[in-house]
């Protein structure tokens, strides 16, 4: 059952139905092809046989022609003498060239051979019977006139015993040649008789093969051909939902179904790439927002970087102007107003060592954004820290009226430049001191948060403007300000802690008063236990 559906499906095939014709065809064609090879060559053989006898009945007849003419033109001559000369000489010169046309006679077979060796015998024995004829004839009157007319017939017979032998010779391969010629026509007649049947078989069998490659280029191939140009084209021009459908298992039901399997492939690519183009219009657009923000960003950039250069120039300009002014005043002094001179040095050297401080900030907020701060890392005690700062900035504390607070135990640890911390640091401790004013109380809380180790610099002063808390720590951002200073500090705190691969953040408390959060990465190996804020106090 498998193996005649297999053979079914096989013949299905529209390559192997005329893979199979012509098969059928070449097979009709190379038969008769033999068959007309071997007609040729039986005819042929017919032919040479049928010329072959020919020719020999001929050579044979024409000889027995010539013999009984040279025959009769002998007696002739001794019948009528000399007007019957020339009519001997021809009659002997035709007997010789029918005796060499014997000679030369092809033989196909051993008898052929020896019949012509025999009637070429023969033909030599009548011509010396011929050249003895005078002789003859007067032997034959002589036994006439002795013994009778009965033993003169006797000698003539016996005279001419040649003659009559030649004659039956040829006669004989005459019958032989006879025969031979008339069984090559039977056979010419029967090869005709059997070629007719299988040329009217083979041109049957033609007749079919090609009535079928017919039916099939009219019932199949130009059917399918027209239903696949006419989806393809349906496709090409649009119509991309557009199947064909196509009956039956041969190729073109294959082609038709890997066509359907294409197009879907090809709808579902469709669908993806519109997909894709849908969302690469969304990222464009939000590329777009983002780059439009960007551009936003780097413009407001600009603009405070404008503004803070302004603002860093004036604060540059004013102890330039007041080292100039106090220099004039100081050229002016004479050896009576020493001490006014000491006075306007002392001014001098002031406003240089706050040019100074300024002129150091500046060049490390740079550095440090050019990611050139020479950092020497170490693990550092962050409350520990926390508690030298605070105690650095007692005195100062205590001359503005602000109260210091930190957390008494050590620890946590992070991985980092002890100095640049405690810079960092110290800044925030003095942005809350200068801006609080009196009477504000500032904590330094130190506890850990997971992987990170958080610093808070928390007062309980004036605070700042909500809608700078997202920007001051921007660059070349300055909040306003009337406390003595460069403005920096907020800078160079975010310079130092993101140094440290840290981050920095503003917070106004609820309760009145500035929250500066430093984040900094724990050191590697640390423990972290809850958050460590213990509050110690100390006052000035």
């Amino acid at each position: 059952m498998i193996w005649g559906g297999a053979t079914l499906k096989h013949l299905a095939s529209f390559r192997r139905r005329l893979a199979i014709l012509a098969a059928l065809s070449l097979a009709v064609d190379v038969g008769m092809t033999m068959i007309l090879i071997g007609t040729a060559r039986s005819a042929s053989d017919v032919v040479a046989a049928a010329q072959a006898s020919h020719l020999r009945t001929r050579s044979f007849s024409a000889l027995q022609f010539a013999a009984d003419r040279y025959q009769r033109a002998t007696y002739d001559v001794l019948r009528y003498g000399e007007p019957m000369q020339a009519e001997l000489n021809a009659a002997a010169t035709a007997f010789d060239h029918a005796r060499l046309g014997v000679a030369h006679l092809p033989a196909a077979s051993d008898s052929a051979r020896e019949a012509n060796a025999r009637v070429l015998a023969l033909t030599d024995e009548l011509k010396r019977m011929i050249v003895q004829l005078p002789t003859i004839v007067r032997q034959v009157d002589e036994q006439w006139q002795q013994n009778g007319s009965t033993a003169a017939m006797q000698a003539i017979q016996q005279r001419s015993l040649p003659y009559f032998q030649l004659i039956d010779a040829l006669q004989r391969e005459i019958q032989i040649n006879d025969g031979a010629l008339r069984r090559a026509t039977e056979r010419a007649e029967r090869l005709q008789i059997a070629v007719i049947p299988l040329a009217m078989v083979a041109l049957a069998l033609a007749l079919f093969s090609t009535i079928v490659v017919f039916l099939l280029i009219v019932g199949r191939l130009s059917p399918a051909l027209r239903r696949l140009e006419t989806g393809v084209r349906q496709f090409t021009e649009g119509g991309g939902a557009h199947r064909i459908d196509m009956d039956g298992h041969d190729e073109f039901a294959r082609i038709a179904g890997a066509f359907n399997v294409m197009a879907d492939q090809i709808g579902e690519q469709q669908r993806h790439l519109r997909n894709a183009a849908a969302d690469l219009e969304i990222a464009v657009e939000k590329r777009t927002a983002d780059l439009e923000a960007a551009n936003a960003a780097l413009a407001a950039a600009d603009q405070r970087r404008r503004v803070f250069f302004a603002e860093v120039s004036h604060e540059l300009r004013t102890p330039i102007t007041i080292i100039h002014g106090e220099a004039q005043i100081a050229l002016r002094q004479t050896n009576d107003d020493l001490g006014n001179l000491a006075e306007s040095f002392e001014r001098i050297l002031g406003q240089a060592r706050a040019m100074s401080r300024l002129i150091n900030d500046l060049f490390l907020i740079a550095r440090a954004e050019a990611d050139g701060l020479d950092l020497h890392l170490t693990n550092v005690d962050v409350g520990q820290l926390a508690a030298n700062v605070a105690s650095d900035f007692q005195a100062i504390a205590s001359d503005c009226g602000v109260t210091i607070r930190t957390g008494a135990a050590s620890g946590p640890f992070v991985h980092g430049d002890a100095g640049r911390l405690r810079q960092a640091l110290g800044a925030a401790l003095d942005n809350a001191i200068r801006h609080g004013g009196p009477g504000t109380r500032v904590d330094i809380i130190v506890a850990s948060k997971g992987s990170m180790v958080e610093i808070r610099v928390r007062d309980n002063g004036p605070g700042i403007d909500p809608g700078m808390i997202d920007t001051l720590l921007q660059r070349f951002r300055r909040g306003a300000t009337t406390a003595e200073g460069s403005g920096l500090g907020l800078t160079i705190i975010r310079a130092l802690v993101e140094a440290h691969g840290g981050t920095v953040m503003l917070a106004n408390e609820s309760t009145g008063g500035l929250d500066v959060i430093i984040s900094l990465p724990a050191a590697a190996g640390q423990h972290m236990q809850g958050d460590g804020n213990d509050v110690g106090s100390a006052s000035g």
